[in-house]
Order: C-alpha cells, then structure tokens, then sequence
C-alpha cells in the first residue's frame, strides 16, 4: 500500500520525524508499505454471516509474518477473523542492526528509535 511519511532519509531506519516552524509534522513523500491479510475459508466461502478484521500487532522486534503462524490463523479460522498485519516500523526485526547500534555505539541516535516507531503506528 502507498502511506505518507513525515520522516528523513525514506523513513528508513535512523529517521527522525520532520517538524515545521509550529512542530507540526511535515509531509516529506509516499512510501510503499507491505501487508498481510489472511482471510479464513470459511469467510471466502460464506460460511460464516460476518467476518469482522483483526489488525495484528506483532511482538517486540517481530514482523508481519506472525500473522501466518498458528494462534493467530487458528483464532481466525475458528472465530472467522480476516487479519491485517503490517511491519511496525521501529520496533520490527528490520530495525534491529539500528537499535543494537544506537544502544552500543551511538547513544544519540536512540531519539531515531521512538521517531520511527510514530510512522510504524
């Protein structure tokens, strides 16, 4: 999916949200963004009257691909969830060599950390 950022550096990891003169978050470009969704059979084939979206929240330095895994699909295919999930830039596994860095050899890029985080929520 295409989502604004308000970051430097492509909101990559290391970014820092961009303020304006009022503090004001800045639009600094579009980001292409990749998702999950899983939808249960017994949505795709009517079984259930309603199948209401879960939006999954990974673990701390996860990803995505959670959603794939057994509690997940099992509470989805039991229930008739279909389940978003997204990377939660910041705090996914592709921000670790950043944190690690920031946390062992460069304190003053810890406030990247928090920044990044914002854009993933």
């Amino acid at each position: 999916m295409t989502i604004p950022h308000y970051h430097t550096n492509g909101c990559r990891p290391g970014c820092q949200i961009v303020l304006d003169e009022q503090e004001n978050p800045e639009f600094q470009g579009w980001r292409q963004a990749e998702f999950t969704v899983n939808i249960p059979v017994n949505c795709a084939n009517g079984n259930h009257s309603a199948c209401p979206i879960l939006i999954y929240g990974h673990g701390l330095l996860g990803g995505r691909g959670e959603a794939d895994g057994g509690v997940p699909t099992g509470f989805a295919n039991t229930y008739g969830y279909i389940i978003i999930a997204v990377d939660m830039w910041g705090m996914c596994s592709f921000d670790v060599p950043h944190i690690g860095q920031a946390l062992l050899s460069d304190l003053s890029e810890v406030i990247s950390i928090p920044d990044r985080s914002v854009q993933g929520l």
